[in-house]
C-alpha cells in the first residue's frame, strides 16, 4: 500500500472549500424527472469546442483547451462570470491541448497534463495559469510514463489527484500533484483502469466514477482514502458511460452526460445522477437539457456549470452553456 507524500503544511487533508459567490440565474429553466433545475447561460464567446478542461477559479468558470467544431484542436483560454453573464478570452495555452485535465488550488488554475493532436498523443505538460497576469508558466511535468489525459481530477487539501486517464490505452495509473512543492508522487493504482472517467471530492475524500476501457463503459466508483493512499470501491453509478462531467453538490457527487448510449440515436446520455456518501446510494436528478460527452463542470456558489461538449458521440462540438441546482 502506497502512502501519500506528506507536506510540512498538513498532515491530514481537508476537503476544498467552495467558493461562495452570488449568482444571477438567468435564461430559461428546465425540471424534470428527478431532484434539481437546469438553466441556460451565454454560449462560449469563442465558438463550439469539447473535450476541455473546466474549473472554477475566483467565481469564474474557466474553460480550457479542448477541440473546436471542426475537430482541430485548440490552445484558447476564456472565463465567464456567472455575476454579469459574460464570457472574457484569457491568454491561450503555449501550443494545443485537448481532453484537459485542469483544477483551480488557491488563486491559480493549473493543467496537469493532456492529449495532444490527432494521434492523442499523451502530454505530461504542467502549467500553472496567475489570472493577475494572464500568464501561463511551465510547473514541472508528470514524471516520464504517468503522461495522460482524459484523466479524473480532483483537489483535496490544495493537491491535485489525477485518476486514471488514457496513455495510448486506458490505464489504472492514479497521482498527485502538489503545487506549493511543485512536485509529483504516485499513488496507489485504481482497480479499474478508465478513461473519460470523472472525479470529485466530497465529504473529504476524493471519488473517481464510471468512464470507459477499449469501448467498454465501466460504472466503478473507487474511493480515496488519504491518510492510507488507497482506493476502494463503492457503489456502482446507475448508468456507466463515458466522457462525464462530475462535481461536488449539495454534499453529493454529481455526474453528468457522457458518451456510449447504443440506446440514443446520438449516442449521447442526458442523465443526471447523484450519490450520497453517507448512504453509499445513487438517484436519479433531472435530466440534462442538452445532453453532451466531452464535457466538465465547475460549481460557482449552489450552482454547477457545464460549459461546451458535444451532442453526438465522437465529434460535434456546441456553445451551449448551462447550469443545474438544487
Amino acid at each position: 500500500m502506497q502512502r501519500l507524500a506528506q507536506s510540512s503544511r498538513a498532515s491530514a487533508w481537508l476537503p476544498l472549500l467552495a467558493l461562495v459567490v452570488a449568482v444571477g440565474c438567468g435564461g430559461s429553466e428546465g425540471d424534470s424527472g428527478g431532484p434539481g433545475a437546469w438553466s441556460t447561460h451565454a454560449a462560449l464567446s469563442l465558438g463550439a469546442r469539447q473535450e476541455m478542461g473546466v474549473a472554477a477559479l475566483d467565481g469564474k468558470v474557466y474553460v480550457v483547451g479542448g477541440f473546436d467544431e471542426s475537430g482541430q484542436a485548440v490552445a484558447t483560454v476564456e472565463a465567464y462570470d456567472p455575476a454579469t453573464d459574460r464570457w472574457t478570452q484569457k491568454a491561450s495555452l503555449p501550443a494545443p491541448l485537448h481532453h484537459v485535465n485542469v483544477a483551480a488550488v488557491g488563486s491559480k488554475l493549473y493543467v496537469v497534463g493532456g492529449l495532444s493532436g490527432a494521434s492523442f498523443t499523451a502530454s505530461g505538460t504542467t502549467l500553472e495559469y496567475d489570472p493577475s497576469l494572464d500568464a501561463w508558466s511551465p510547473r514541472a511535468s508528470m514524471p516520464g510514463g504517468t503522461e495522460r489525459g482524459a484523466s479524473g481530477v480532483a483537489v483535496l487539501d490544495g493537491r491535485i489527484v489525477v485518476a486514471g486517464g488514457l496513455r495510448g490505452d486506458s490505464v489504472t495509473d492514479a497521482s498527485v500533484f502538489d503545487p506549493a512543492a511543485n512536485a509529483w508522487s504516485p499513488l496507489q493504482p485504481l482497480a479499474v483502469a478508465r478513461d473519460h472517467l470523472g472525479a470529485a471530492t466530497v465529504g473529504g475524500r476524493v471519488h473517481a466514477v464510471t468512464g470507459r476501457a477499449g469501448g467498454v463503459l465501466k460504472a466503478a466508483l473507487e474511493v480515496l482514502d488519504a491518510s492510507s493512499g488507497s482506493w476502494s470501491r463503492r457503489a456502482d453509478i446507475l448508468t456507466a458511460r463515458g466522457g462525464v462531467a462530475a462535481a461536488e453538490l449539495s454534499g453529493r457527487l454529481v455526474v453528468l452526460g457522457g458518451e456510449g448510449n447504443g440506446a440514443d440515436p446520438a449516442g449521447i446520455f442526458h442523465q443526471t445522477e447523484s450519490y450520497d456518501p453517507a448512504a453509499d446510494a445513487w438517484r436519479t436528478d433531472s435530466p440534462m437539457q442538452t445532453g453532451r460527452h466531452g464535457i466538465g463542470a465547475a460549481v460557482i456558489g449552489n450552482r454547477l456549470y457545464v460549459p461546451g461538449g458535444a451532442t453526438h458521440e465522437g465529434f460535434g462540438a456546441v456553445a451551449v452553456n448551462e447550469s443545474f441546482a438544487y
